[in-house]
């Protein structure tokens, strides 16, 4: 009986992975991309591309035709209520990735924008592919 009770607390729990729907397999498979900034900000694109660099995962190639997924990087403002006062105007940017050769949106993460904007972004997909695919052990 107190076997079946263990068993059926760890079950319910779940391991980290089990937190969130598993990524496409376009995702995890795929070894290129190509950056698409429609955010109206050259340092938005700057920024994703300097930090899906130092990731390393994948290469960034200027020919979308060849690449696997395709990053898009999009900017809106949002007016928000505000009991205390007049309402506020926020920022955001929004990074989607896309099947390169059907279109289909596979992830998207929107952030408040600001300096780590695609930073904060790029991590949230790193931490969501290693956690059906954890890195390689690192070389000593």
């Amino acid at each position: 009986m107190k076997l079946v009770l263990v068993v059926a607390i760890f079950s319910v729990m779940g391991s980290a992975a089990d937190k969130h729907l598993p990524l496409s397999n376009t995702i995890l498979t795929a070894k290129t991309v190509y950056i698409d900034n429609r955010s109206g900000s050259p340092r938005d694109g700057d920024r994703a591309y300097q930090e899906i660099c130092a990731w390393g995962r994948f290469q960034v190639i200027q020919d979308k035709s060849q690449a696997d997924l395709v990053f898009v990087i999009t900017a809106y403002s949002a007016t928000e209520g505000n009991i205390w006062g007049p309402p506020s105007v926020n920022a955001f940017s929004v990074l989607t990735v896309l099947d390169a050769k059907t279109g289909q949106t596979l992830w998207t993460d929107s952030k408040y924008a600001g300096r780590r904007t695609m930073k904060k972004a790029i991590n949230n997909l790193r931490e969501r592919i290693e956690e059906q695919i954890p890195p390689p052990p690192k070389k000593r």
